[in-house]
């Protein structure tokens, strides 16, 4: 049976996405997104059966701020369906957490389809709301109400054949999942 680490090595290879090992289980990846180009870092374990999924947004919090950025995180988290957005008040980093818990079950590569793309989606989709309200000053609720006047018809991940990194179109699929960060 193949290890994690190589179904996952294997789906990327296939599907055009470039890696970067950082360490035996660390991998560094990126993507140019509708709003910005964002650095991720996954990290496999296998005794644990977990992968986990880190991307940075490319945007550090000023210590005026972190009040309105932590309100806005908490608002984001409260309506997003997988992961979180992570926030550091001491350094004002944001970050975009996935992850997978297999346990002792194989890796399939819609799993890991569903872990990289779900991220990259959720990190680029919240990000104008995010540089709104920290160099745009507008309340976090006010951003995420405006956000929700701008929800488009809802689109589904793209199909398995359709989503090598050559071939996605990430704002088409952005436009229908923003909509998935408003807090009534």
């Amino acid at each position: 049976m193949q290890s994690m680490t190589e179904t996952f090595k294997n789906y990327c290879n296939h599907k055009g996405i470039k890696l970067q090992q950082v360490d035996d289980s660390v991998y560094r990846l990126g993507f140019g997104g509708k709003h910005a180009c964002f650095d991720s870092v996954i990290a496999i374990d296998e005794d644990d059966g977990e992968i986990i999924m880190e991307t940075l947004l490319p945007v550090k919090v000023s210590p005026g701020k972190r009040v309105a950025a932590t309100e806005l995180v908490v608002r984001l988290n409260s309506n997003l369906r997988n992961g979180f957005l992570d926030f550091s008040v001491n350094s004002g980093y944001l970050s975009y957490k996935t992850n997978l818990l297999l346990g002792e079950s194989k890796l399939q590569k819609d799993m890991i389809r569903h872990l990289i793309f779900s991220n990259w989606i959720s990190a680029d989709g919240s990000f104008p709301v995010i540089n709104a309200v920290l160099f745009g000053n507008i309340p976090p609720q006010e951003a995420l109400d405006e956000l929700a006047r701008q929800k488009e018809a809802d689109q589904d991940l793209p199909d398995e054949d359709e989503s090598s990194a050559d071939s996605i179109d990430i704002s088409k699929v952005l436009r229908g999942r923003m909509g998935g960060f408003t807090n009534n």
